[in-house]
């Protein structure tokens, strides 16, 4: 197992078991430690994100003793930038008939990304969004591109990715999947 070439992770098992806690305290160490970094924090729908993942960020910016002088949120861009201008871009990953190569993220230069429920995102849009990590800063401070992707317990794309390699002992060395208990 070589850890430093592993560019993907899975955390997926049950509800309440802190995923999405764990993927919002990479964002603020992240986004805190290296300045002008950018972080894709994506989900199917942005009201459902919104409504839950967003909920829990601010929570832990608030636990971390983080307040409104630290970083601004601008809901018309689905942005939040931190001082050191870190930025965090909440993205809808809901399948567009209108966009069918998913050329709508395109334009994004992350240095990571997180993916609430990758079960729910098609992926395809998964894929586009690893190819826009990577981008912005990463060669400055010598960061890994690294996607992170939370998920329940579901059969189809991450249980053949995370859950079947993990569970045969089989993981490629640029893949990692932690059960969440």
């Amino acid at each position: 197992m070589n850890e430093i070439n592993n560019t993907h992770v899975g955390y997926g098992g049950s509800a309440r078991s802190g995923k999405s806690i764990i993927e919002c305290t990479a964002i603020i160490f992240d986004c805190l430690a290296y300045p002008n970094i950018g972080w894709g924090l994506a989900r199917k729908e942005l009201t459902t994100l919104k409504r839950t993942v967003l909920l829990t960020l601010f929570t832990q910016l608030t636990f971390y003793g983080l307040s409104d002088n630290d970083y601004k949120y601008n809901q018309q861009l689905n942005k939040i930038t931190f001082t050191n201008k870190s930025d965090v871009f909440l993205i809808d990953t809901a399948y567009k008939p209108s966009d069918p190569l998913n050329t709508r993220f395109g334009g994004f230069e992350l240095t990571r990304s997180a993916i609430d429920e990758s079960n729910e995102t098609d992926i395809k849009v998964v894929n586009k969004l690893f190819e826009r990590t990577g981008w912005r800063n990463n060669d400055k401070y010598n960061l890994k591109r690294k996607q992170f992707e939370c998920f329940n317990p579901d059969k189809n794309h991450v249980y053949n990715r995370f859950y079947i390699p993990f569970r045969d002992n089989v993981e490629p060395d640029y893949k990692r999947f932690i059960p969440a208990l």
